[in-house]
């Protein structure tokens, strides 16, 4: 019915958008606080995710230090140094990084492709994080009216959001030929649509300035004033490496 269908397109949107906000927000806050210790720390003023690895437990400031590790050192700062294509200048820095993996005790990283994808532990991390906004809306929208056909719809978008991350992130980082070569049909259709070529050049940005664009699932950095698209000379750029933008 009219009815049904209008309960799982809202569901759809209202999952999307909440997803969309998740990650925006904890891509900025967390996976690039600027004053975690071992970053710049703050003492006098420090964010609550830097009070939260600092005097939180032990169990909760291992995974907030995990997150910018993997994310801003390594991800931004030790790969991609050369373009935004290369992972490695050549093999012996993919070696020194190795080796400094190895060191800090985080050879997982090697697994996840050096912050390109996140195994099934990260997909249930980024679950767990969203978890209490997606409760909260969930709760709204059933005192509201809402009923079963809303929490289909609104399910879709939040069970697909980490997956931008674990399968889709990847091939944003390469030249159109390559990642349509490597990509499944499925994957190779959707790298096609205008809403993939719109992430590899949001993506693409973030990676030019990492305190804007945080979505790959579009729509929150938009509402929160973190969205800035790319300019002449970034266009060429991305035309220069071949991308599928």
């Amino acid at each position: 019915s009219g009815v049904g269908l209008a309960q799982v397109l809202a569901g759809l949107a209202s999952g999307w958008m909440v997803a969309s906000m998740a990650e925006s927000v904890v891509h900025d806050k967390v996976a690039h606080c600027q004053d975690l210790p071992g970053s710049r720390p703050n003492q006098s003023n420090p964010s609550l995710v830097a009070w939260a690895a600092t005097h939180g437990p032990q169990w909760l400031s291992q995974k907030l230090q995990n997150s910018w590790f993997g994310h801003t050192k390594i991800h931004h700062y030790r790969t991609f140094t050369k373009d935004h294509v290369s992972q490695f200048r050549d093999a012996e820095d993919q070696r020194k990084v190795d080796q400094y993996l190895v060191k800090h005790g985080r050879a997982d990283l090697i697994e996840e492709e050096y912050g390109n994808t996140i195994r099934p532990k990260g997909y249930a991390m980024f679950q767990a994080v969203a978890s209490p906004a997606y409760a909260l809306t969930l709760g709204a929208a059933s005192l509201l009216g809402a009923g079963p056909l809303f929490a289909l719809g609104f399910a879709a978008p939040v069970a697909a959001y980490p997956l931008f991350s674990k399968e889709f992130h990847r091939y944003t980082h390469m030249p159109a030929k390559e990642a349509l070569s490597k990509a499944s049909a499925p994957m190779a259709a959707f790298l096609k649509t205008p809403m993939s070529r719109f992430i590899v050049r949001h993506h693409f940005m973030h990676h030019v300035n990492d305190k804007t664009n945080f979505n790959l699932m579009p729509g929150a950095d938009f509402l929160r004033g973190k969205a800035v698209k790319p300019g002449v000379g970034h266009q060429e750029e991305l035309r220069r490496l071949g991308v599928l933008y």
